[in-house]
């Protein structure tokens, strides 16, 4: 397997992508996933964990107390 010595190595989706998130996709790519999880698991399960708390938190706690509250209104039905 090659090893990546730099981001120009990487092809860049038509989209913006950061290097970062590039090279761990080219890095999937090259070892296969289940490689990759065994030596990134911890820090993709940390990820996927706190992307969930902050974006639950959001919609079920900070959104509904502000409703309740009056510092932010929701229209009903007309």
């Amino acid at each position: 397997m090659s090893e990546i010595k730099s981001t120009a190595d990487i092809k860049k989706p038509r989209f913006l992508v950061p290097n970062y998130i590039a090279h761990e996709l080219q890095s999937i790519r090259e070892r296969g996933l289940k490689s990759y999880l065994k030596k990134r698991g911890k820090w993709v399960l940390i990820g996927i964990v706190l992307f969930y708390l902050v974006r639950d938190t959001t919609l079920y706690v900070i959104i509904p107390f502000l409703v309740v509250n009056g510092i932010i209104s929701c229209p009903g039905p007309q």
